[in-house]
């Protein structure tokens, strides 16, 4: 199974405002992808929120799960997202960690946990190592920043964000490989290395062959997420994304 992502942050919050994200997760699939990439909370720094203590807020994950079954899409849940912003203490953390488990564990077939996004970032305020990975559910300890080591020690899976040196470096495309990202590591690796993020298609011009590029060689460490501003608004591609896209897919699959 390779893992044929996209970054759609914002679906859950469109679930708990009423939209239909169906017309989504379609236009996800017809470009490539098998999964998409949502976060579990998410602070107002780009016009939009996604509050952890919000009335229903379980409701609303179970219905984004369900409605991802419902479209034969797999999901990616990042438990920690923001965390400056929602002023969790450790103690606030460990139970909001137990429940979101408790919420993707009847789901685990078909999502997958990764504990945080970007540790390190500014907007961040969580310790990767006070935590430990989830019984029955495939999950990965989170990620760093671009060019960053992920957290260890690695959980079931990996998930780095590759470099985002301005076009046409060939690092921000090369580095979508797990064996240039981890130089130096012997063959194999100890886990499959996700790629989740790096340049977006308006970074590089809408050049498709750069995104196949980047597809090509993420295949080679277990798959990546494309990674595209339309999750931003929870629209469908543009023209130029959906070309990206389907070369960015097809890279994978070559």
């Amino acid at each position: 199974w390779l893992w044929k992502g996209s970054t759609d942050f914002r679906l859950p919050e469109r679930v708990g405002a009423g939209v239909d994200i169906r017309p989504i997760l379609q236009d996800r699939k017809a470009a490539g992808a098998n999964l998409v990439r949502m976060l579990a909370m998410k602070a107002n720094n780009t016009g939009w929120e996604f509050n952890p203590r919000r009335l229903y807020y379980a409701d609303i994950v179970r219905q984004t799960f369900d409605i991802l079954a419902s479209a034969r899409m797999y999901g990616e849940w990042t438990v920690f997202a923001d965390t400056k912003r929602w002023a969790m203490g450790d103690s606030e953390q460990d139970d909001f960690y137990g429940r979101t488990q408790d919420l993707v564990r009847p789901y685990a077939s078909f999502i997958f946990l990764e504990l945080v996004n970007e540790t390190g970032h500014p907007t961040q305020q969580v310790n990767p190592s006070r935590f430990s990975p989830p019984a029955g559910i495939v999950a990965s300890h989170g990620s760093g920043l671009s060019d960053i080591q992920p957290p260890q020690p690695f959980w079931d899976y990996a998930t780095y964000h590759a470099s985002r040196r301005p076009y046409p470096s060939p690092k921000s495309f090369t580095n979508w490989d797990g064996y240039v990202f981890r130089e130096g590591d012997p063959f194999p690796l100890p886990c499959p290395f996700i790629c989740e993020e790096g340049l977006k298609p308006e970074h590089y011009g809408f050049n498709p062959d750069y995104a196949r590029l980047m597809g090509e060689h993420a295949r080679i460490t277990g798959g990546a997420t494309f990674h595209h501003q339309a999750w931003n608004e929870a629209q469908l591609f543009n023209e130029g994304e959906r070309r990206c896209a389907i070369a960015f897919y097809e890279g994978l699959v070559w």
